[in-house]
């Protein structure tokens, strides 16, 4: 049942960061020219490239854009699988605004989780 409720919570996660990227799942055409050395530059691109994140336009990603905060209590619950991290003081701000580059980090360990705690499902066959 814990199994269950871990694969759930990364699940939610997951979906909840994908919207806040874009709101559609599909990627944009090109490669994103604004990310720099941006921290999480590598799984923001591997994001990209699995069709899950979008742009805010085909070159453009603005890693830096803030997301707005929601569903805290499923972001709490990921400190725990390794999904996101605490700040440079310890300390884990539910409100506080992130960046898209920050979220699509999350976004990536959610799905990394999820490959690495595969769980059978009531509807396999």
């Amino acid at each position: 049942m814990n199994m269950k409720k871990s694969a759930l919570t990364a699940i939610t996660t997951a979906s909840l960061l994908s919207f806040s990227l874009g709101g559609q799942i599909f990627a944009a055409e090109g490669s994103f020219k604004d990310l720099g050395s941006v921290n999480g530059k590598e799984k923001i691109i591997s994001l990209k490239d699995q069709g899950l994140i979008k742009g805010v336009s085909a070159s453009q990603f603005l890693p830096q854009n803030k997301v707005t905060p929601s569903y805290q209590g499923s972001i709490q619950r990921s400190l725990k699988y390794n999904i996101t991290t605490l700040d440079a003081s310890g300390k884990f701000n539910p409100k506080s605004e992130i960046t898209r580059a920050e979220a699509a980090i999350m976004l990536y360990n959610a799905l990394e989780y999820l490959k690495s705690h595969s769980v059978e499902t009531p509807f396999q066959e």
